[in-house]
């Protein structure tokens, strides 16, 4: 019994944490890699150090879909691809599946870390559809940040 507990947490949390996408994924802004009705933006294009950004979960679909934007990934491009950045902020996530129904929203506030390099950046997050039981990465339009 010891045993099978143990591998259940195993399971549960390894499926909490953020993976890196491959090279090349997602390319296109504001799409996801296999749309499932979601669509995930920052309500602007353009950000100062220090000031807190907003991403937006939009349903455009027919089904509940799950996400946690807490835990969402920010990538920055180089050159021609984006690269994984370490976590944007300090703050604690919850591994919690928020649900936003048809027609809805879920959003999540960051403050970035004051060391974070100018340039182009997105966010990247797991987005779940129960129903018909796909998953898929979401990925944001780009936005600047400016030091």
């Amino acid at each position: 019994m010891k045993r099978l507990i143990v591998a259940l947490t195993t399971v549960v949390f390894s499926s909490c944490q953020a993976s890196a996408p491959p090279p090349g994924a997602g390319e296109a802004q504001g799409t996801s890699v296999a749309a499932e009705g979601g669509m995930l933006a920052t309500e602007r294009e353009s950000y100062a150090a220090g000031e807190p950004v907003r991403l937006v979960l939009d349903n455009q679909s027919d089904d509940p879909l799950g996400a946690n934007l807490c835990m969402a990934t920010l990538e920055r491009r180089e050159e021609q691809r984006w690269v994984g950045v370490p976590a944007p902020s300090d703050e604690v996530c919850t591994a919690e599946l928020r649900v936003v129904f048809p027609g809805g929203q879920l959003s999540h506030e960051f403050r970035f870390r004051e060391d974070l390099a100018s340039g182009e950046y997105r966010f990247r997050t797991r987005v779940e559809n129960s129903t018909t039981n796909v998953d898929t990465d979401e990925v944001s339009n780009s936005f600047q940040l400016r030091r």
